[in-house]
């Protein structure tokens, strides 16, 4: 039946049926690595059980003692809301006095609060806990322990009951609010050993192994019972740093002494809900994992496998060797009956090189001839023995003389250039590995006076049957011209690139048929467009684009309109007409736009912008300001010429003419303080507070300097100052501060024609990561729109139109300047008939506290 099989696939057959003990040991070594895969998995899997139900089973008591925290909070709730408290606080409504019911009603309270400390106390067999009742103002109204010493009440406040942990003297503080007439009028609080949480957990005695710990959050152990789990204050420390949840050897808190009773065990840590307590347990691993298969054993049986496997491997090449071998000298006898034939074949090769060596003399002759006529430098390299040809045109391109080289690579890779070294002869050995086909790279020689000449090296390497480099030759040309130019047009490429690419102005290029080639950084971001979305796009749809994110009042007329439009310029030699274009958006952007046309190969045209919004923006404001100035100053000088014109021309009694020189007083005097707050704009515009005095300036002396200096009358005005008392002084200018305030105060008083209080408030904020003091002036006026409000800081903006209140609009731009040289900011808010509060931020000149109190400051006698 053997006969039908193939010779080939009979002799692997056989090949393979010698090697059976080895297939065995392979086949038993492969059926025990799968039933080990399937043990270690089953392994893993029930050690992962077993955590997670350490885990589990620890959550589910730290759960339970934090019911336990929640029920005692519930039932200082129904403390809180007992009859005899809403009797108290009704009688302190209904005005009893003490004497008269109030004490007993407070007494009432005391004997409640006893039973209910006795109850607890009998409860859960701990010393009687105190009960508390404080009033709204942090009286002690009712006590369980009235002679014990005095407890501080909790300085929580709020609606919500609270719980605190003193871990020090082992007190759990449970507060709740006492809620009356729907706010919150006092508070119960309910002081009770932490040893209630004992009751809820395990006694080593009675707990099969376990041992529990309860610590607080930091490390710190509570009084009382400690479960005969001795750790040290640095162990507890790093007990706290370990992930709340998770099983961890006891090894990870550090040594422990060798008759620990917590040596080998593993620890869980699960904070107790509600608390600032973390609940800790202690098991033996052997409890643990004790069921499991141990990770020795299993680490032996494999080891014994690959002994197995070892084996097996080891006697099949012992029997491969042997076999190798006889096959060797088998091999010994067949060669030798080669050689004898070899001999015969190596006289007719003899023969065959004495023709090749004459016909390579008649090839070196003709190639000599044609070395004399080339240009370049011709160079041929034995690679096996170092000697090389170089021409004499090679040397001569060089400088050299044929003195000068003796015909060793080495001469030339001395004259190599120490920067081209490493990639010169890097490509050199990619060619003689035979990963090229030909050999050329570009070098630096140095010449005979010492400079360097750009060479290109090219060449081809010649190789034997075996596959190694016997020869190679090859030419050098001359390129150090070329490469001048081209490093002159790679500097000059570099500079506009950088040019471009800094400039804040935009340029669009487009190539030969005007489709968009380039676009700089600059017009990126002046549009917001991606370089991929334009790239590419001619010049009608790129002009689309643009046009439609133009708004409606300044259209874009089109790349092919202006170019149309420069070309008539040019022709007519007149100067291009300016083409402005306002683009949309959340930040308007005003354009001038320009094009010009190239003449190169693959540049047609260019685009180019610039963003002129900011000189746009200046005109507007300086044409806006003049106008508003020449229309604020032409109001006074037309009723001064007026009325001098009217003294020139007339004659009036004494009385009229007093009347008349006190108005053009008034005019002159309206008209100077136009000019001085103009001035004092254009000052701060063109110092920028480089004249200011900075210093530390106490915010409460200056405004009663200020109310002082004013004289407000307190009967049409009365003026109400509230600062804290240790409000800290403020870095600004003294002078400028006072000016902010003296136009603040003067505008309460003047958009309060029908009188009313004024209040000025402070107080301290964090604003960015720094200090802040707010100051607030108050008024009860006329009051403004919100729109108004927003624009009351512009130059020259009066809320009121009526021109009964005299007034130039520029007082309030001088505070926002001011106010924000100085660091801080202006805030505006109003309402129509119902008032106005201007709010200046200012940064503190010195660190200071949070106001404690309330400084009210003697105002100036009412007028």
């Amino acid at each position: 039946m053997t006969s039908d099989i193939p010779p080939v696939m009979r002799n692997h057959l056989q090949g393979w049926l010698k090697r059976w003990p080895l297939l065995l040991t392979v086949a038993f070594t492969l059926y025990s690595a799968l039933l080990l895969t399937y043990t270690v998995s089953t392994w893993q899997r029930m050690r992962q059980d077993a955590n997670d139900y350490l885990v589990a089973d620890n959550q589910r008591r730290a759960t339970a003692l934090g019911d336990l925290g929640n029920q005692l909070v519930d039932t200082v709730i129904g403390y809180a809301d007992r009859a005899e408290i809403r009797a108290y606080l009704l009688n302190r409504d209904l005005g009893m006095s003490p004497r008269y019911g109030l004490n007993a009603s407070g007494a009432a309270i005391e004997q409640r609060f006893s039973q209910f400390s006795g109850e607890l106390a009998q409860r859960w067999n701990i010393s009687p806990p105190r009960i508390i009742f404080y009033s709204e103002e942090n009286d002690r109204i009712a006590d369980s322990q009235p002679g014990s010493d005095a407890l501080a009440p909790p300085l929580r406040a709020g609606m919500q009951p609270h719980m605190s942990i003193d871990v020090w003297r082992g007190i759990i503080e449970i507060s709740a609010p006492v809620v009356h007439k729907e706010k919150r009028d006092g508070m119960v609080v309910l002081a009770i050993p932490i040893e209630i949480f004992y009751r809820n957990m395990l006694a080593p005695e009675t707990s099969a192994g376990y041992r529990e710990l309860l610590i607080a959050q930091d490390g710190k152990r509570p009084p009382g019972r400690n479960f005969d789990v001795a750790l040290s204050d640095s162990q507890l420390r790093r007990l706290t740093m370990l992930v709340d949840n998770k099983p961890y050897p006891v090894t990870m808190l550090g040594d422990l002494p060798p008759a620990s009773p917590l040596r080998e065990s593993l620890l869980v840590k699960t904070p107790v809900p509600g608390t600032t307590l973390v609940l800790v347990t202690f098991l033996p691993e052997q409890g643990v994992y004790g069921h499991l298969l141990s990770l020795p054993h299993l680490i032996g049986a494999v080891i014994l496998l690959l002994l197995m496997l070892f084996g097996a491997f080891r006697l099949d090449r012992m029997r491969r060797q042997a076999e190798a071998l006889e096959a060797s000298v088998r091999a010994a006898e067949q060669q030798r009956a080669i050689s004898e034939i070899r001999n015969v074949e190596l006289s007719a090769e003899v023969e065959r090189r004495r023709k090749a060596e004459s016909a390579l003399a008649e090839s070196q002759e003709r190639w000599e001839l044609a070395i004399a006529g080339n240009n370049d430098g011709i160079w041929d390299w034995n690679i096996r023995t170092g000697e090389v040809f170089f021409s004499q045109r090679w040397k001569l391109m060089l400088g050299y003389d044929e003195t000068d080289f003796f015909g060793h690579i080495d001469e030339w890779s001395r004259i190599l250039h120490p920067e081209d070294q490493a990639h010169v002869l890097a490509e050199l050995d990619r060619h003689l590995r035979g990963r090229s086909d030909f050999y050329q790279c570009e070098q630096r020689l140095r010449c005979k006076d010492g400079s360097y000449k750009w060479i290109l090296d090219r060449g081809r390497a010649l190789f034997d049957d075996e596959g190694n480099a016997m020869r190679m030759a090859g030419s050098h040309t001359d390129i150090s011209e070329q490469r001048a130019i081209e490093g002159r047009i790679a500097d000059r490429n570099a500079q506009l690139d950088a040019i471009f690419s800094l400039s804040p102005d935009a340029f669009v290029s487009f190539d030969s048929e005007r489709r968009v080639k380039y676009a700089n950084p600059a017009f990126l971001q002046m549009t917001g467009y991606a370089e991929n979305e334009i790239r590419g796009l001619d010049e009608a749809a790129f002009s689309a684009r643009l046009a439609r994110d133009c708004l409606p009042a300044t259209p874009f007329c089109g790349v092919e309109a202006m170019r149309g439009m420069e070309e008539l310029a040019s022709a007519e030699k007149r100067d291009r007409p300016r083409l402005l274009i306002e683009l949309a958006g959340t930040r308007k952007r005003v354009i001038d736009l320009k094009l010009r046309l190239a003449k190169a190969a693959t540049v047609s045209q260019i685009l180019y912008l610039r963003d002129v919004t900011h000189e746009a923006e200046v005109d507007r404001m300086k044409s806006e300001f003049l106008s508003h100035a020449a229309h604020e100053l032409r109001t006074p000088m037309a009723s001064i010429y007026g009325f001098t014109e009217l003294l020139i021309t007339q004659e009036f009694d004494a009385e009229m003419r007093k009347d008349l020189l006190e108005t053009i007083h008034k005019q002159t005097a309206w008209l100077i303080e136009i000019i001085n707050e103009l001035l004092d704009i254009s000052r701060i515009e063109s110092r920028r507070g480089k004249d200011f005095k900075i210093e530390a300036v106490p915010v409460a002396p200056l405004v009663l300097d200020v109310l002082t200096a004013m004289q407000i009358d307190n009967q049409r005005w009365p003026v109400k100052v509230d600062l804290p008392v240790d409000l800290p002084p403020v870095r600004a200018d003294i002078a400028k501060l006072r000016q902010i305030l003296m136009n603040i105060i003067g505008n309460a008083v003047k958009y309060s024609p029908a009188g009313g209080p004024i209040t000025i408030s402070s107080t301290t904020r964090k604003l960015d990561g720094r200090t802040q003091v707010s100051l607030a002036v108050t008024d009860r006026g006329i009051g403004m729109t919100e729109e108004q409000a927003a624009r009351v800081c512009e130059r020259f903006y009066r809320a009121d139109t009526s021109g009964n209140i005299p007034g130039t609009g520029l007082g309030m731009a001088i505070v926002k300047e001011v106010v924000e040289l100085l660091g801080g900011s202006v805030d505006v808010s109003s309402a129509p008939q119902l008032g106005t509060t201007v709010t200046v931020m200012l940064p503190v000149a010195i660190r200071g506290g949070t106001a404690s109190g309330v400084l009210a400051l003697p105002l100036p006698a009412a007028n």
